[in-house]
């Protein structure tokens, strides 16, 4: 089936969009390397327990995966001009402070966020009548419900994702000046490939712990234990 124009063109800026965010990548890799040490470390401890529990804690993964979602959409304000006279740094510490907070404080909000900032971009390329405004809320208030509607879904795979980020970055600057670190730090491919198969993983992990703590709690509300004071004498 033939595209039409229109179909093209969001193809065209769905696929810039998408190299932007693997050179993001690749220069955070880079940046990771420089870490001190110690800084490494700490971030190797929190990635594993996001892997591991992350998802369990929901205002934790409210806080951390809200601060992420917004530093992201800071970045992105920035790369559209919208603030000319502020900083991409004040941008991103502004988007991740705020909606951590709202994230940490009202958890619904973190997992609306997540779905709702790929939405926004994406949409942005779709024009409604004349407004490409209007894509952008409807991208945003579609995913957003999606994401919200499978909450448990979307933190287990943001807490996965996050966790393989951190650990992944841990391990590239533990690695020093070794040729490896800076294969894996310049190769998007590398990158994507550990963040999907790490991170889902976790994901995968904690989902399946979640279940079975939601299966042990069922069955104990359905047959609470008995009251020995209510055995009728023999």
């Amino acid at each position: 089936m033939a595209t039409t124009p229109d179909e093209t063109l969001f193809l065209a800026a769905a696929a810039a969009r998408v190299q932007e965010a693997l050179a993001g990548l690749s220069g955070l890799a880079v940046e990771a390397r420089r870490l001190p040490r110690l800084a490494a470390w700490g971030l190797g401890v929190a990635g594993l327990l996001l892997l591991v529990v992350g998802a369990r804690r929901r205002h934790v993964i409210g806080l951390v995966g809200g601060a992420a979602v917004g530093a992201v959409a800071g970045l992105v304000l920035h790369s559209l001009e919208l603030w000319p006279g502020l900083s991409r740094f004040g941008l991103v510490a502004a988007g991740g402070v705020a909606l951590g907070l709202l994230g940490a404080l009202v958890p619904p909000v973190f997992a609306f966020a997540a779905g709702a900032l790929p939405g926004a971009v994406l949409g942005a390329e779709v024009a409604i009548g004349v407004h490409h405004g209007l894509g952008l809320l409807a991208g945003a208030l579609a995913l957003g419900a999606l994401s919200l509607a499978m909450a448990r879904v979307t933190a287990a795979a943001v807490s996965g994702v996050l966790g393989a980020a951190l650990l992944g970055a841990a391990i590239l600057q533990l690695l020093g000046d070794r040729p490896l670190a800076g294969e894996m730090a310049t190769r998007p491919a590398i990158l994507v490939g550990w963040l999907l198969v790490v991170g889902l993983a976790g994901a995968a992990l904690q989902y399946v712990q979640a279940g079975s703590e939601r299966a042990r709690g069922g069955r104990g509300a359905a047959t609470p234990p008995e009251d020995p004071a209510a055995r009728s004498p023999e």
